[in-house]
């Protein structure tokens, strides 16, 4: 099942990259991203582990995005 965001675009999984407490975690963002590398309606949600494998929106957060 295709998960939307708030403005209706199909979410993107990413995962952080970050050091810190979260690293290595996946969370669903908005699919539609600005030329300033930032999503278009904010939307956020920690992803359940077992959701991740073989999604195809998956794509890894570089940096400190």
């Amino acid at each position: 099942k295709t998960k939307l965001c708030k403005c209706a675009a199909v979410c993107k999984i990413r995962e952080v990259k970050k050091p810190g407490p979260t690293q290595g975690k996946k969370f669903y963002t908005c699919g539609r991203w600005n030329a300033r590398g930032r999503s278009h309606c904010n939307y956020f949600e920690w992803v359940e582990p077992s959701k991740v494998e073989g999604d195809p929106n998956f794509k890894q957060l570089e940096g400190n995005e």
